[in-house]
């Protein structure tokens, strides 16, 4: 792995947790903060509609997906950033916890990015 990426599976990872079914983001919410980071960053993300347009594809998936499209610093900043999202920050303890967990791996490991 090159110093300089922030690799997929670690979007993936991070996907599953923030994309969780029971205590993560809603599918329309991701669609809206994705699409708000497409913007600033002038990428196009692949789902950027709710309902997503693909068939059989769940929340965890597009939000890797669209999380994926971005560059690097991008990635780091976006799941940085969804760690401390305030509209997943009332959801139940444990899903704090794995919020938490994934922020402490995320920023002493691609810190660089920043």
């Amino acid at each position: 792995m090159r110093r300089e990426e922030l690799p997929a599976v670690f979007v993936t990872h991070a996907a599953s947790i923030l994309g969780d079914t029971n205590l993560g983001l809603t599918g329309s919410r991701i669609v809206a903060l994705t699409s708000a980071y497409a913007i600033d960053a002038n990428v196009e993300i692949p789902h950027s509609t709710y309902p997503f347009s693909t068939t059989n594809i769940n929340k965890r998936t597009a939000l890797a997906d669209n999380i994926l499209a971005f560059p690097s610093k991008w990635r780091y900043k976006i799941i940085k950033e969804l760690c401390d999202n305030s509209a997943i920050q009332s959801s139940q303890h444990v899903g704090r916890n794995n919020r938490r967990a994934l922020r402490r791996m995320l920023v002493p490991r691609y810190y660089h990015h920043a």
